[in-house]
């Protein structure tokens, strides 16, 4: 059984200065069980909030996967350490396109941040006095 609240739909959140950046929030709740009790792997539902309020199974989860899945498997990179990058690949791009690109480089002379220099208008949190 479960039960849910489109915010994202309502005239009030539409208003919101952040709404154009978060498009979709829906609130939640549910109740009832998750897979069949007879087979031998249960599997129980969690959502990022239970994640977020108890560190713990973050923790439990890294250890099963270092210490159970993946115990006799060893990481091999796929690009070494002395390895380089193969930018004769792009060359012609990068001749052409790098100085366009000088007038986004971040001048901390003229401009307090990047966001600023770009014409960047952003929401501030300001204290009540």
């Amino acid at each position: 059984m479960s039960a849910g609240w489109s915010l994202s739909d309502e005239k009030f959140y539409k208003s919101l200065p952040f709404s154009d950046a978060v498009t979709s929030v829906k609130l939640r709740a549910s109740w009832g069980k998750v897979g069949n009790g007879n087979l031998a792997n249960n599997y129980e539902a969690m959502t990022l909030l239970d994640m977020f309020t108890n560190p713990e199974i973050i923790k439990s989860a890294k250890t099963y996967f270092t210490d159970v899945q993946t115990r006799d498997t060893k990481y091999i990179p796929l690009v070494s350490k002395t390895d380089k990058p193969a930018i004769m690949l792009n060359k012609k791009i990068m001749d052409e396109f790098w100085p366009q690109m000088k007038k986004y480089y971040y001048d901390p002379a003229k401009y307090k941040t990047y966001l600023e220099q770009l014409g960047i208008k952003y929401p501030t949190v300001k204290q009540a006095m």
